[in-house]
């Protein structure tokens, strides 16, 4: 079923009519103005052409029982032509100027549109780049996230076995504390023992020279036998005193063996505290460059992101190009639908 024209004959001819009696233009464009730019400009031609003939067919229908002489009604039916053929001709002309100026604009338009198509190909190249683009940036920055992330766990590994290096710092420190403690009981205690050793062997040599000095003056008061009983007996105490200065000196001996030992035990206190103190200062300097190498890793992933923003930016502006592109392109192609139909 064909669909019925929104636009009719009638309003037409109401519209050329009015124009024709205010003297103005009748070509398409003022009567399509007219009618308020509605219905299919192929109907509205149509219309107008069939106007026109009518028209002519009533300036050109013969009067008969007209009371003017046959002569006068055929030179005013022959002006009445030649007026009417001479408003076609200037109605024609301004159509076919009017047309003219269509078939301009149009091709203008079409320059646009082809323009406008240049210019979303331009604009869709470059957003494809910057997609390229974005991927490799996202890409990368997934690769230093991964990185991010591995370091991240290495450093909470090292964080560990720091933690663990400090407490068995901290307890050997103690241990060293403790032998140190250790260390300053055992000297003070032999230091007390010598001391009361030496008491004891200088109290016990004066006891001699106090013996010897007697047995000296007795040796001039008694007799011969008498000296001679005496000197036995002082053999015996010198034998006496000299296996007690032999036990004496076997135990400071011993005194002195155990000192060298706890000396030993001193020493080798000072090296392993030496030992640790080293592996705290590497340790802290590790902890160090951790923490360095830490830093820079935040601020690398700082400019990866400012870089990725800066990747949306550019897509988002490309994205909003492309839109806007489309959105001329489309309405350039109404306007060239709408001028293919006049």
């Amino acid at each position: 079923m064909a669909k019925k024209s929104v636009v009719t004959y009638e309003a037409v001819a109401e519209a050329m009519q009015a124009l024709f009696v205010a003297g103005e233009s009748t070509a398409f464009p003022a009567v399509y103005s007219k009618l308020g730019s509605v219905g299919s400009a192929k109907v509205v031609q149509g219309f107008m052409s069939r106007w026109k003939e009518a028209q002519r067919d009533k300036l050109l229908v013969v009067r008969r029982a007209s009371a003017l002489p046959e002569d006068l009604v055929s030179s005013a039916d022959a002006l009445v032509e030649s007026v009417w053929l001479r408003a076609l001709k200037a109605s024609e002309a301004v159509y076919q100027q009017a047309r003219g100026e269509l078939a301009l604009e149009r091709s203008e338009m079409q320059a646009a549109v082809d323009a406008a198509d240049e210019l979303v190909a331009s604009v869709e190249r470059q957003v494809q780049t910057l997609q390229g683009e974005l991927q490799v940036e996202r890409a990368r920055g997934e690769e230093r996230r991964r990185q991010l992330e591995e370091q991240a766990l290495r450093l909470a590994e090292d964080q560990v076995v720091l933690a663990e290096k400090d407490r068995q710092l901290v307890e050997q420190r103690e241990t060293l504390a403790g032998l140190t403690a250790l260390l300053e009981s055992e000297r003070s205690r032999h230091t007390a023992e010598l001391a009361q050793v030496r008491e004891q062997l200088e109290s016990n040599l004066a006891d001699l020279r106090t013996v010897h000095t007697q047995e000296l003056q007795r040796e001039r008061e008694y007799s011969e036998g008498e000296r001679q009983f005496v000197m036995r007996e002082l053999d015996a105490a010198r034998e006496l005193a000299k296996r007690d200065a032999t036990k004496a000196a076997d135990e400071i001996a011993g005194l002195r063996v155990e000192r060298d030992s706890y000396r030993g035990l001193a020493n080798q206190a000072r090296d392993a505290a030496s030992s640790l103190t080293g592996k705290v200062e590497a340790l802290d300097a590790e902890m160090t460059r951790l923490r360095v190498s830490q830093a820079a890793a935040a601020a690398e992933a700082a400019s990866w992101q400012q870089q990725t923003m800066e990747a949306r930016l550019a897509q988002e502006y490309a994205e909003k190009a492309l839109a806007e592109a489309q959105q001329a392109l489309k309405k350039s192609a109404r306007l060239a639908e709408s001028d293919g139909k006049a």
